[in-house]
Order: C-alpha cells, then structure tokens, then sequence
C-alpha cells in the first residue's frame, strides 16, 4: 500500500513538472523552496503551508483507544 502511494505522489508530481506546476505551493501559489524540493522532490506544499496542515491535523495523526 504505501509503495502505490508513493507511486502516485510521484506521478502527480510528474504531471505538475508537464503542467509547468512544480514547485509551486497548492495552499498559497508561493514557491516551494528548493532546499524542501531537493529532500521531498513530490512535496506539493511550501513550509509555512505544510506546517500550518500538520497543526490543523495534529489530531488526526494521535491513535486513540
């Protein structure tokens, strides 16, 4: 399962690359920086953005009993 999703991260990232849509945020339109690029080549958003989803979907993430 997680090697298909990494699949289709990685041809959604291609398909941005053909659409001359990559490395720009999806949240904000900003550009996503290449430092961020270099280490997740399939990030679809700049840091401010994905940090601000991490907290908003913190809980989302804690297993519960």
């Amino acid at each position: 399962r997680r090697h298909g999703a990494e699949l289709r991260q990685v041809e959604a990232a291609l398909s941005r690359i053909a659409g001359h849509a990559y490395g720009a945020c999806e949240d904000c339109g900003a550009d996503i920086g290449f430092a961020r690029l270099a280490a997740f080549p399939t990030a679809t958003r700049c840091i401010d953005c994905q940090r601000k989803r991490e907290r908003m979907h913190a809980h989302e993430a804690t297993p519960s009993l």
